[in-house]
């Protein structure tokens, strides 16, 4: 049988930093640097790039691919299961942290920065150097494996709803996340697992229903929380309190929904948000009708809002688990909107220098 080789890259991802992005074996090179500096022969840099120039961006070739190179494997072979795993866990890391750094505060202009699932989408190129044909395999439920096209004929197309944005990281976020990874496998596993989830709730994409993508970052929630089964809500408000807010953060009287009657409580404008996007949650999984005001959130997205809860319980999770501070974090609401307050953590940045020390080990 045929040996091919194998060639990994995001298609769409686009960043300029001077920081480390490495993860286990793997890194990420500029598609010009891996040419360069891994390939030995003219005529295979030659044909790589003419096989990768089926990619584009409105009809131009997009040369700005991130190739996923793997320390262990120059000779290009296919990704086993195992790395690709790895690549999987890479990808996962690199979303959550953009997020941190593109999207803790949503305005009017985000959607020139804005990071979201689509950046992060992965593709494993097989090709063979001796061949002028290549091919495509697509499809989650159903395979379409079509074949037999010369390479400089097939062509990529960017989907219209992916942002080509050059995209920022928080460093520190991702160093602490590698480092959690060597401390605690069972608290790794879960959190990768709960940004997966966020993951696929994340997409721009119009086929992907507001229900679908609210209900996957609900299960986000959910798994990073480690709720339980029994009053998944009350435990969400709490765990939204205890991670996302200031002390003596104001209360309010707020009315909810316990089964057919209502019930009146206290709590912060934090506290009342977690309670109605658990109810929107419920409602949409019960087949409830939904009005569209139930999508937002005093006029702000559910979806955005969510986003920004969850990357502040994240990082202080992570305290907990190097109990240590190492983030600041704060959610606070003013003048009717949600934001990210990280003046505290640009005021600390060199708190997190053991978290380096020990992240790079």
């Amino acid at each position: 049988m045929k040996k091919y080789s194998q060639i990994i890259f995001f298609p769409f991802l686009r960043f300029k930093t001077n920081f480390d992005l490495s993860f286990d074996r793997l890194n990420l090179e500029n598609l010009e640097e891996f040419l360069s500096c891994r390939l030995t022969a003219d005529s295979e840099r030659s044909y790589i790039k003419r096989l990768l120039a089926s990619n584009k961006i409105m009809g131009e070739t997009n040369n700005e691919i991130k190739i996923i190179y793997n320390k262990k494997n120059e000779q290009l072979e296919p990704a086993d299961d195992n790395t690709i795993r790895l690549i999987e866990e890479y990808k996962i890391l690199l979303f959550i942290s953009s997020v941190s750094a593109c999207n803790i505060n949503i305005t009017k202009y985000s959607g020139h920065f804005i990071a979201t699932s689509d950046s992060f989408s992965v593709v494993y190129q097989n090709f063979d150097f001796e061949s002028e044909w290549t091919g495509f395999t697509a499809g989650g439920i159903i395979r379409n494996n079509s074949v037999g096209y010369k390479i400089d004929e097939l062509i990529f197309e960017k989907p219209p709803f992916v942002r080509v944005n050059e995209l920022s990281f928080d460093i520190d976020l991702f160093k602490c996340l590698k480092r959690s990874r060597k401390i605690s496998t069972t608290f790794y596993r879960r959190i990768t697992r709960s940004i997966e989830s966020l993951m696929q709730g994340y997409h721009n994409s119009d086929d992907i229903s507001n229900d679908v993508k609210i209900l996957s970052i609900v299960r986000a929630f959910e798994i990073l929380f480690d709720l339980p089964e029994r009053e998944p809500r009350k435990y969400f408000k709490d765990k939204i309190e205890k991670y996302c807010q200031l002390v003596n953060e104001r209360k309010y009287k707020y009315k909810f929904k316990v089964i057919k009657s209502l019930k009146e409580s206290q709590g912060s404008i934090h506290q009342i948000w977690a309670d109605r996007f658990y109810i929107l949650r419920n409602h949409i999984i019960h087949g409830n009708s939904i009005k569209s005001n139930e999508y937002v959130f005093r006029g702000v997205s559910h979806i955005n809002i969510a986003v920004q809860f969850y990357i502040v319980a994240l990082k202080n999770l992570l305290n907990e688990l190097f109990d240590k501070k190492y983030f600041y974090d704060v959610i606070r609401y003013k003048n009717n909107n949600f934001s990210v307050d990280i003046q505290i953590a640009e005021q600390l940045k060199d708190k997190m220098k053991e978290c380096y020390k020990y992240a790079s080990k």
